[in-house]
């Protein structure tokens, strides 16, 4: 994690010194995408990204807690690593498309949004184990039910605007991740729904935990 933060500084500085030579893509008439033109999609793309880097370092937290020795639940340890490692990914996946639609680095707005923050979504100690495990697996999925609105609400801009704003490639892209979360929200329905059929003692939460 720490190591791919690196490379996404180095990147992000390269960039912003190639791009503080001009005043805006945006005004360059062979510019591959004018969805960017209008200010709210720059916002919209960017919040996007640190949405999904500030989950990350969420579910990073969360999985440690899991993985420690006081809790000792590693199928949840492993589950949150692995959803935290694929928000880290599609969170350089939305950077990556806002460079290539032609989005700047060295405004402020844009530096604003590479401040990442964790929002402290560990468990509270007072609650029973089995009430912080079916807290996790709801957050979880109330992450990707999130994401799949915002991509969706953007994903309607990109189609709605051909010929002004609208790009067909933004479209299909943001329609991809849509589903991607989707998938990710139905699987962790799925776990739901069965612990919520479970009894609350820590042998069945232990057989839950050993098929995550």
């Amino acid at each position: 994690m720490h190591v791919m933060f690196l490379c996404l500084v180095g990147m992000v500085l390269g960039i912003s010194g190639a791009d503080s030579q001009r005043i805006s893509v945006l005004d360059t008439d062979d510019f591959p995408s004018k969805f960017l033109a209008g200010r709210d999609h720059v916002g919209s793309f960017m919040d996007l990204m640190k949405s999904h880097f500030d989950t990350s370092l969420d579910f990073l937290f969360a999985s440690k807690f899991y993985g420690s020795q006081y809790i000792e639940r590693p199928g949840m340890a492993k589950l949150l690593a692995e959803e935290s490692d694929r928000h880290w990914e599609e969170g350089m996946d939305v950077l990556k498309k806002y460079l290539q639609l032609g989005g700047v680095t060295h405004e402020d707005g844009f530096l604003d949004k590479m401040s990442f923050t964790s929002k402290n979504v560990l468990p509270s100690q007072t609650e029973p184990s089995h009430v912080k495990y079916i807290s996790s697996l709801k957050a979880v999925m109330g992450k990707s039910r999130d994401m799949v609105n915002a991509y969706t609400d953007l994903n309607h801009e990109a189609g709605r605007k051909h010929g002004g704003n609208g790009d067909a490639d933004v479209s299909h892209f943001l329609q991809e991740k849509a589903e991607k979360e989707s998938e990710v929200a139905r699987k962790m329905a799925g776990h739901y729904v069965t612990l919520q059929k479970m009894d609350a003692s820590g042998i069945a939460l232990g057989i839950f935990d050993k098929e995550l």
